[in-house]
């Protein structure tokens, strides 16, 4: 008779966290005895959603998932412990479900919501008032200021906003906040470019941001929309002092980057190259004033901690293949360099390759192409093999 192997908890932990992504595995290692269970309900309630729309699904089941995950948490209240992330619609009729004393919560993401917030109010400020809770989403939905501002002013401990294709204007008109939010990240993703001030002007502080992103979409602008949107982020940019990390844009400066911020601080930067066809004579315009402003920017730079740089929807034309070389020999030299990742814009006259583009950093080994926009998990797994 085979005797029984003991693992501590902590190595079967390891081993069950390898299958967080897989939620039947999950379930079955939940089955195999009361050591086990406690593993893997720890990944399988780590994230919930609760919003019927991304699952395909009319809203009508939307309050069902409601009501069956707080039937579940009641007969099972340890289960709210492993839940870090709670993603969910705010208009939904049973959003007085939602739980508001667990202490491992760590972000709220309020999603695919329609109508009114309101009723769910004294629900989502009870949640944003966790002291827990440090990250927020809001996207895909209409959002007003006087909804959005009374949540922020009972969540002073928030450390990361992410905001995207919202409808929400006027945040100037609103009460604001008795103090402004000092955040670590900011994401702003399809939103307008009068929406990204307010919330720097009277909402947010965002001296201290180790994260920003502004992603406006300029495909779908026109060319004073986009032409806005520049003094709003070199603004916010100007105010950081000396913190940021990590940039994310799609479009580019009046000035170069080293001139906004401190690039001696910056590992990562993200740059999505705009293509809107603005004239019939220059169709990629845009595009090559981008590439222009980050080879000025890297061109400018006296001390840099660069690491990972992404340079979505490269156009293959004659002229941003000329910058693109230029771009290749200053990145190539960059001492503490480790991966330059590059999706080329989609095209039946692009038959060149990201390595025909950045031969030297294909001869560095530090040259990735993608056909998808890289994720993190992406970058960091590339850089580490």
């Amino acid at each position: 008779m085979m005797s029984s192997i003991y693992l501590p908890h902590e190595l079967v932990q390891i081993i069950i966290d390898e299958l967080h992504s897989d939620k039947a595995a999950l379930r079955s290692c939940s089955l195999v005895c009361h050591s086990w269970a406690a593993c893997a309900q720890r990944s399988l309630f780590s994230y919930i959603c609760l919003a019927p729309s991304l699952f395909g699904l009319s809203p009508n089941p939307g309050p069902s998932l409601l009501t069956r995950f707080h039937n579940i948490t009641s007969t099972a209240p340890h289960l709210l412990r492993y839940v870090r992330v709670l993603e969910f619609d705010p208009t939904n009729d049973a959003v007085q479900y939602l739980f508001s004393d667990s202490a491992s919560l760590e972000e709220l993401r309020m999603v695919n919501f329609v109508g009114d917030m309101s009723k769910a109010e004294d629900v989502i400020t009870a949640v944003l008032s966790l002291p827990s809770v440090t990250r927020l989403t809001v996207r895909e939905g209409p959002c007003y200021p006087a909804q959005i501002v009374p949540f922020l002013r009972h969540c002073p401990q928030l450390q990361s906003l992410t905001m995207s294709r919202i409808m929400i204007d006027g945040l100037a008109d609103a009460h604001s906040t008795d103090k402004a939010i000092q955040l670590r990240t900011l994401a702003a993703s399809r939103l307008t470019p009068e929406i990204l001030a307010d919330l720097a002007e009277n909402v947010v502080d965002a001296t201290q941001l180790r994260s920003f992103t502004a992603q406006f979409h300029p495909f779908f602008y026109d060319q004073r929309r986009i032409e806005r949107s520049v003094p709003i982020v070199q603004n916010i940019l100007k105010a950081i002092e000396g913190t940021l990390e990590n940039l994310s844009l799609d479009i580019c400066l009046s000035q170069p980057l080293p001139q906004l911020i401190d690039f001696s601080r910056l590992r990562s930067w993200d740059l999505y190259i705009p293509t809107p066809k603005l004239t019939a004579d220059k169709p990629y315009a845009t595009a090559e004033a981008t590439l222009q402003w980050l080879l000025s920017s890297l061109e400018s730079l006296e001390a840099s901690s660069l690491e990972y740089v992404t340079i979505q929807k490269l156009p293959i034309t004659e002229p941003c293949v000329q910058l693109a070389s230029r771009v290749d020999r200053i990145l190539s030299k960059l001492g503490n360099m480790r991966q330059v990742f590059v999706m080329l814009c989609d095209s039946p006259k692009a038959a060149a390759s990201a390595k025909d583009l950045f031969p030297l950093l294909h001869k560095r080994n530090l040259l990735t192409q993608y056909n998808k926009t890289p994720s993190l998990v992406d970058r960091v797994m590339e850089a580490s093999e």
